[in-house]
């Protein structure tokens, strides 16, 4: 499964796609997808990792991309939309030391990894 959700309440609201199942109990959702990504994640590169307030990305398709950061708890922490060729340096020295999963989605799919900002 690519995602899990805990509810704290009984309440929630979102759509999803034909190609998406719904497996679990009333407050723990796991959502799982038989949709296959395009993106060549052997392709793309995220360094240094840790990183202290700026890392780079390589091999990143040339057409539009949304780069999402979440922190531990799901919160988002950063998110920019552009073409990739104009995010491949990104400096964050507002974010908080810890870990974070970085999100790439274009038009190809969607590639996720774990990615920590570390002083040290």
């Amino acid at each position: 499964c690519l995602v899990e959700v805990r509810f704290l309440d009984h309440q929630a609201v979102g759509e999803l796609s034909s190609d998406t199942t719904l497996v679990g109990d009333p407050h723990l959702l796991s959502i799982c997808t038989t949709e296959i990504s395009s993106v060549n994640t052997e392709q793309v590169g995220i360094y240094p990792n840790p990183f202290t307030d700026r890392f780079t990305l390589t091999g990143l398709p040339e057409e539009q991309v949304t780069i999402t950061l979440t922190d531990a708890v799901g919160r988002i922490a950063y998110q920019l939309s552009g073409m990739a060729s104009a995010l491949r340096h990104l400096e964050l020295p507002a974010l908080s030391n810890g870990p974070y999963v970085i999100s790439i989605r274009s038009g190809s799919g969607t590639l996720s990894r774990k990615l920590t900002r570390s002083d040290q």
